[in-house]
């Protein structure tokens, strides 16, 4: 973004990553019906982004698990903003797992963390 825009924003980058990963996504699946899109979306592994890669993790429900601390230079102008510190977690982020059973049936969670590596 700072190489197209001349500047970086986090919310500008976030905006990125969803629409890149819903293109992938629809185009994985080859159809707007919600149910397959979601399918591809929590298929994706180390899928580019400007934040990094993405990873749908089925335990929680969350692909990007990064934080970062930016500087905040002031005024307006926020290409003076500067990203200072990078974390990235691959521990589930929630108590409680996504419930898969409602919208994708029995044994989906399992077949999702089989083919995530995650137990």
């Amino acid at each position: 973004m700072k190489k197209r825009l001349g500047y970086t924003h986090e919310i500008h980058i976030r905006v990125a990553n969803g629409m890149q990963l819903m293109k992938e996504a629809l185009s994985r699946a080859g159809t707007t019906e919600v149910i397959a899109v979601m399918k591809q979306v929590h298929r994706l592994k180390n899928f580019p982004t400007p934040m990094g890669p993405f990873t749908y993790d089925p335990r929680d429900g969350e692909g990007l698990k990064s934080g970062v601390v930016l500087l905040a230079k002031g005024g307006e102008d926020m290409s003076k903003d500067e990203i200072v510190f990078r974390s990235t977690a691959d521990q589930e982020l929630y108590k409680s797992r996504v419930n898969y059973k409602q919208f994708f049936g029995e044994g989906y969670d399992k077949e999702l963390y089989a083919f995530h590596g995650v137990k």
